[in-house]
């Protein structure tokens, strides 16, 4: 019960370091729209997006394993 409880809880943070980097570059992206960022930036965003998706995934799967 209590590594249950321990995973959901890590699963959670994930998505909540998840989701203050996107607002992050949310903000960033108001200031500086996609078509006006250089080539670094661009690539640098899609790594930051790449690292997200895979903490998204693997909070929904750690959730989805623990609430079956």
């Amino acid at each position: 019960m209590l590594s249950r409880k321990k995973n959901i809880n890590n699963a959670l943070d994930l998505l909540t370091d998840s989701q203050r980097v996107l607002s992050f570059m949310q903000q960033c992206l108001t200031r500086n729209p996609w078509p006006e960022l250089n080539q670094e930036s661009q690539e640098g965003f899609d790594i930051i997006i790449e690292d997200v998706k895979e903490k998204l995934e693997k909070s929904q799967n750690a959730i989805k394993a623990e609430t079956k």
